[in-house]
């Protein structure tokens, strides 16, 4: 009787830990601004380079997480540093982050990605991309 008690138990807070895990992976906006402000991260949009032209966060460096070259680029990463990645929607940098992590990389994810920055009205910078 006593282990069926326990079973439950040790499923929930395994269950419990993995939410909290996959929750930590993104960070909301402000998170980010303070973040990004106290400059020990850097920051990565990992879009197209077709969605970059309509706008970038301020500092961004960038990787093309569709590239067949993604995954090598992890590799390269310096461990000692920290990464926040932004995407379109949150769903890809999501996705590369729990791929870093597995690789032992620091890294979060912008909840929401730019369409959220956008909606909150904070700033973009155009660039320009060489063809």
């Amino acid at each position: 009787m006593r282990k069926l008690f326990l079973i439950p138990i040790l499923f929930l807070t395994i269950s419990s830990f993995a939410f909290a895990q996959s929750e930590y992976i993104e960070i909301d906006i402000e998170k980010f601004e303070s973040l990004i402000n106290n400059g020990d991260y850097i920051l990565v949009d990992i879009r197209t380079e077709s969605e970059i032209v309509n706008g970038v966060i301020e500092g961004s460096t960038f990787m093309n997480f569709l590239s067949e070259d993604f995954e090598e680029w992890i590799t390269e990463l310096d461990k000692d540093k920290k990464y926040i990645l932004y995407c379109r929607s949150g769903n890809r940098s999501r996705k590369a982050v729990e791929k870093m992590r597995v690789m032992e990389v620091e890294a979060y994810s912008l909840k929401g990605g730019i369409i959220n920055w956008e909606n909150l009205n904070k700033p973009l910078i155009q660039v320009t991309t060489e063809k």
